[in-house]
């Protein structure tokens, strides 16, 4: 429901800003239409729109308007989707090095090596780190609404999985653990929530917090800007190209379904293929 009301307060209820229901119009719904089409993935943009049109047939069906507005409107072809855009292994051994020290590095690294969605980064609590095993448990997200902070299911049932985690990001793990132990001590932070991820001001992260430190930190150390999500973009590209299998890749980003992670990385798998040619035909020809 939260959910609901943010799309509805920030993607359709501005197009109709002081409109009585009587006085819609096809060309407000178009714009609407257009609108979720053009700035969201194909479905989040189904979703946002599929939404407004199951409460104006409603609105239809109980003759509160006089016509189904949305049979009149051509929700625009939504373009292919772009190839999102990632890091190089060369490019990430440089983020990576710069990062140390850095406010930003334990979230980043987060979601570069596990793939984790950027809520569920927030969402990580310190019980849900397994030292012992060196694993990660994803069983919820943290989500920032009408300036509330609070944890929530995750996007869906796949979602919640338990991960394997470099030896390297444990150590880092084990280090903010030490930290922000003997930062309560000095009582110079609670972390009521128990965060793995905290803020430069030792809160919870907000919404767009990271986006912003991010682009900031890329900014000030001429590191390639690229977006968050872009990183677990890169989580799976690399995966993909050292090998992995795609059943594994797909439970590892938490996707209801393997067709998601085929389609959303069908790119790489042409580049593999070309690959798998190249070496035949310099093993067999060359």
């Amino acid at each position: 429901i939260l959910t609901r009301n943010k799309q509805m307060k920030y993607n359709i209820i501005p197009f109709f800003k002081d409109t009585k229901l009587s006085d819609l119009t096809v060309y407000q719904v178009q714009m609407v239409a257009n609108y979720v089409y053009n700035n969201f993935a194909t479905e989040s943009a189904k979703n946002r729109y599929g939404f407004l049109r199951t409460v104006l047939r409603d609105c239809y069906r109980l003759r509160e308007i006089q016509e189904n507005l949305c049979d009149f409107v051509k929700p625009p072809k939504k373009k292919s989707q772009t190839v999102a855009d990632v890091y190089t292994k060369e490019e990430l051994l440089e983020l990576f090095d710069k990062l140390k020290g850095q406010y930003i590095e334990l979230p980043i690294l987060l979601i570069v090596l596990l793939g984790l969605r950027k809520s569920e980064c927030y969402g990580l609590t310190w019980d849900n780190i397994d030292f012992e095993n060196n694993t990660v448990k994803i069983e919820k997200i943290l989500v920032d609404i009408n300036k509330e902070i609070f944890f929530k299911e995750p996007k869906t049932e796949g979602s919640k999985r338990t991960l394997s985690v470099p030896l390297e990001l444990m150590e880092k793990l084990k280090k903010e653990k030490l930290w922000q132990n003997e930062m309560k001590l000095k009582r110079l932070m609670t972390n009521d929530m128990n965060l793995v991820c905290l803020n430069k001001k030792l809160e919870p992260y907000k919404e767009l917090d990271l986006n912003r430190y991010f682009n900031k930190f890329c900014s000030e150390n001429n590191i390639k800007q690229i977006r968050i999500h872009d990183l677990r973009h890169t989580n799976a590209t690399l995966m993909l190209l050292s090998g992995t299998d795609m059943k594994t890749v797909s439970n590892r980003l938490g996707h209801a379904d393997i067709k998601i992670t085929m389609n959303r990385y069908s790119h790489v798998l042409e580049e593999m293929d070309r690959k798998a040619s190249d070496n035949l035909s310099k093993l067999l020809f060359k």
